[in-house]
């Protein structure tokens, strides 16, 4: 990769409504062109708007690790996606059937990842 850029950019600035704010930035990230800057550089992670999601996306990744490891101890097949296209569509796919938005989607994952989690661990 070069220090140079091979095309000509501009800077924008992008207000969105916060109701809109997830599915805005999801189509802008599929559209793999864009170039985000920090413009919270002076700001401390625990001041940061989207850092307990990250910290629960941590969280639900260990659960998912422990999940997985058990899993295999057993001898039980994991199914798994081939690419992130594919898990996109996926989550596009449940979340029209339950009628939710994406990021409400999350939460109800999470749940019950926690669930199952709980569920292995106890036995």
């Amino acid at each position: 990769m070069s220090i140079f850029r091979s095309e000509d950019i501009e800077l924008y600035k992008v207000t969105v409504h916060k109701d809109s704010e997830w599915q805005i930035m999801n189509e802008l990230g599929n559209l793999s062109q864009l170039h985000f800057i920090d413009l919270n550089k002076d700001k401390q992670p625990f001041e940061l708007k989207f850092t307990p999601e990250i910290a629960s996306c941590e969280s639900a990744l260990k659960k998912i690790s422990y999940i997985e490891a058990t899993y295999k101890n057993f001898g039980i097949e994991q199914k798994s996606l081939e690419n992130v296209d594919q898990f996109h569509e996926r989550i596009d796919v449940i979340s029209k059937d339950l009628g939710k938005a994406d990021q409400l989607l999350f939460n109800d994952i999470n749940d019950e990842l926690t669930s199952s989690h709980d569920h292995i661990k106890g036995q």
